[in-house]
């Protein structure tokens, strides 16, 4: 009687473990736990200067990027630092807050998008290694540097199509297919190579299995929604 009421309490145990491991929001609460700890840590980096101190010129000074300074990235980081100064003046929690955020939002959606394609361990597993490589240097990066915002963009652009068959009328699958489009040039506003994204993220489309693949598909058609909205 009592082994089996330990063996009970030992598999209930387990079966509350495993709901907890397979459980996205558990997942994100520990990752961001992680990624908040290791963020702190660290001080500016050069990049991070180079950056906001643009913004800076951009907001005290009304010298946009590109006139009176030099930098080789595209707008969108100038956008974050600006908007940082703007709120807060001169600070480092801002940006990094919005690149803790982003990792998360990415990882969650890396997590429906493995959920929508083949099952929940498979969007698990997704969430779970992309968390865990966030955490390494080098990797992605401990500060607000593009390839966050980027990497954002084009995962919410994957998701929008892996989504796109419960869209049930051709207006809003219209709208869908415009919306990617946006997604990748707010990804491309951030990183150049996210030009490649862009054929990644229609490669995709076109591999999408006919069970995920909306009523509405015509590759030709849609892509004169993608890609100019993109640009």
């Amino acid at each position: 009687m009592f082994h089996a009421s330990a063996d009970l309490n030992r598999s209930q145990s387990t079966n509350i473990l495993d709901a907890l491991l397979l459980n996205p929001a558990f997942v994100t609460c520990i990752l961001m736990a992680m990624l908040a700890t290791i963020l702190s840590r660290f001080a500016m980096e050069v990049d991070t200067g180079i950056w906001n101190y643009i913004s800076r010129m951009w907001l005290y000074h009304g010298i946009p990027p590109y006139t009176g300074s030099v930098e080789n990235k595209t707008p969108g980081i100038f956008y974050i630092f600006l908007i940082s100064n703007w709120l807060f003046g001169l600070n480092l929690w801002f940006p990094r807050f919005i690149a803790l955020a982003s990792m998360l939002a990415t990882g969650l959606m890396l997590y429906f998008i493995g959920k929508r394609i083949c099952n929940k361990t498979c969007g698990q597993i997704a969430l779970t290694l992309f968390g865990l490589a966030c955490c390494q240097e080098g990797i992605i990066g401990f500060a607000a540097t593009t390839e966050m915002f980027m990497v954002l963009f084009s995962t919410s652009a994957i998701l929008c199509v892996a989504y796109s068959s419960h869209i049930q009328s051709y207006r809003n699958y219209r709208v869908l297919v415009f919306i990617c489009g946006f997604l990748m040039g707010c990804a491309i506003s951030f990183k150049q190579i996210a030009l490649l994204d862009t054929a990644a993220v229609f490669l995709f489309y076109l591999s999408l299995p006919e069970r995920l693949s909306s009523r509405f598909k015509k590759p030709i058609r849609d892509s004169l929604f993608l890609e100019p909205a993109s640009l």
